[in-house]
């Protein structure tokens, strides 16, 4: 039997991106965990378990993730359900902006272009979801614009467009991000803490 799916009234709910999102190649990556259960969850399971990831995400290297910022209130994860009847499915994506032209942010637009990645993101309560598995990497798709703007007044910067496709929303991540030496990474400031 399934669980009740109910809100509390009152609770916060705030929308929106945290600034840093990670993101890192795919081939960089040894294990990437799937969640607790990908298959519905009919009897024993929780409805959680379907989108939640409690393994730990371990890379090749000793460089893991990179942190990229994004202008507040651009940066977003949206799933968008596609599909008919039964061969539906859910098509996720990031979309945000990185201000300015600088040289690095050039780079990481050609860099990105035809890449396989695994892109971390908060919310703002503080919960990380994953952009992209395995059978479906977060590839980058047109329709991003890097624009120097018009008038003084304009916005210049690059919009980067990101998506992945897979059975449900883009999933919680909840374990940790391990490096090849045993450390332990923190996606989103870049800490690095010694493996024991």
């Amino acid at each position: 039997m399934l669980e009740d799916v109910l809100w509390n009234d009152g609770e916060p709910n705030p929308g929106g991106l945290e600034q840093i999102l990670a993101i890192a190649k795919l081939e960089d990556i040894v294990t990437l965990p799937v969640p607790v259960s990908d298959e519905p969850a009919y009897v024993d399971n929780l409805l959680s378990d379907l989108v939640t990831i409690t393994g730990d995400i371990v890379f090749a290297n000793t460089v893991g993730f990179t942190r990229v910022y994004g202008t507040i209130e651009t940066l977003k994860l949206d799933g968008e359900s596609q599909g008919e009847f039964d061969g539906m499915s859910k098509l996720n994506s990031i979309e945000f902006l990185h201000p300015g032209s600088k040289g690095e942010m050039l780079g990481f637009d050609q860099y990105t272009q035809n890449g396989n990645f695994i892109i971390l993101v908060r919310e703002m309560d503080g919960q990380t979801r994953m952009l992209g598995h395995r059978g479906y990497p977060a590839k980058r798709v047109s329709g991003g614009v890097a624009t120097t703007g018009a008038a003084s007044a304009d916005r210049r910067g690059n919009t980067f467009n990101f998506q992945s496709a897979r059975k449900g929303p883009a999933p919680i991540f909840m374990g940790t991000v391990k490096l090849s030496d045993d450390s332990v990474q923190d996606p989103f400031t870049g800490v690095i803490t010694p493996g024991v």
